[in-house]
C-alpha cells in the first residue's frame, strides 16, 4: 500500500510542478533574448542645407534600427547648443539612412567550397 502514496507524489510532480518549472524557465529564457537582441536606435549626425530655414546646419538624427529614414531630430545648430528642437522636424523626411552590420556578426556565411555575402540594407539602391 505504500507504492500508491509513491505514485501519486510521481504523479503530481510530473503533471503539476515540471510543467511549471518548465513555463517559469520559458519565460526567463526569452526574457533574457529579448534583453540580448535588443536593437537600440542610434544617432547620426550630418550637416546640410535646410530648405525650411534657408541655412546650412549640422542635425543629429535619431534613427531605429533597420529602419530607411531617421525618426526624430535630436539636435540641430539652428536653435544653439542644448536647445530644444521646436520646428516640424520635416527634414526627417528629406534624409535617408544606410545600414552597415555589426561588427559582432559576419557580413558571410561560410559555404562547403565557397563564400556567400549576405546583402547590406539599401545596399541596392
Amino acid at each position: 500500500m505504500e507504492w500508491i502514496g509513491t505514485l501519486a507524489a510521481t504523479f503530481i510532480l510530473l503533471v503539476l510542478v515540471v510543467p511549471a518549472v518548465v513555463a517559469v524557465g520559458s519565460v526567463i529564457l526569452l526574457g533574457i533574448a529579448g534583453w540580448v537582441f535588443y536593437t537600440s536606435p542610434s544617432v547620426a549626425r550630418t550637416g546640410f542645407y535646410c530648405p525650411f530655414s534657408k541655412r546650412w546646419v549640422t542635425t543629429s538624427f535619431l534613427t531605429q534600427a533597420g529602419s530607411e529614414e531617421p525618426s526624430d531630430v535630436v539636435a540641430c545648430s539652428r536653435f544653439g547648443r542644448g536647445g530644444a528642437v521646436i520646428c516640424t522636424k520635416r527634414c526627417t523626411h528629406l534624409v535617408e539612412t544606410g545600414w552597415t552590420a555589426s561588427c559582432m556578426e559576419p557580413r558571410f556565411a561560410l559555404l562547403s567550397g565557397d563564400v556567400a555575402y549576405r546583402p547590406l540594407a539599401g545596399a541596392g539602391k
